[in-house]
């Protein structure tokens, strides 16, 4: 029998804490820093061509001073839209003494070989997955379901605006 033996290693800032697949790249969820110091949230875009050598195309922090997310342990609970460059993941925040946020955030993975971007986060109730449809995001939680729109959600950047109109709200 043959042993496996690794050909290639890339380094992620951070504790990784799941993996998903995304064409030939792969997303690494996970954070910096600890419970004491604060958990601070961490997305890498890591280029995988089949047959290359992996490289971290780079990363994109999101979130407050402490930071979790169930996407930390079960990939699925992040959504990627085929229509678009944008995926989203629920999470959970503090920032200062304000108390736990649920929200959701969306990112732009843009163009291949391009830094993922936090776009915009939007305050909601506690989100157990998100799903694009049809152009639409979706938030499932065990009240039903909601559809998550940009509108009163606070942007992260000046791209922020030439990338939301992909996202359909109806």
């Amino acid at each position: 029998s043959k042993d496996l033996v690794p050909i290639a290693t890339v380094r992620a800032k951070g504790i990784v804490g799941s993996l998903a697949a995304h064409g030939s790249d792969v997303v690494a969820i996970g954070w910096t820093g600890s419970a004491a110091s604060g958990k601070h949230a961490i997305l890498h875009r890591i280029d995988a061509p089949p047959g290359g050598k992996p490289r971290v195309v780079g990363a994109a922090t999101f979130g407050g001073d402490w930071t979790s997310s169930r996407a930390y342990e079960d990939d699925r609970v992040m959504s990627f839209d085929p229509t678009s460059t944008l995926a989203a993941l629920p999470m959970a925040t503090m920032r200062g003494d304000h108390g736990v946020t649920y929200a959701v955030q969306v990112f732009s993975f843009g163009p291949k070989g391009r830094a993922p971007q936090a776009l915009f986060e939007h305050d909601s109730d506690k989100v157990d997955r998100i799903l694009f449809v049809s152009g639409r995001l979706l938030a499932f939680s065990s009240d039903g379901a909601s559809v998550i729109s940009p509108e009163g959600a606070r942007p992260f950047s000046s791209e922020a605006a030439s990338e939301l109109p992909s996202l359909n709200v109806r």
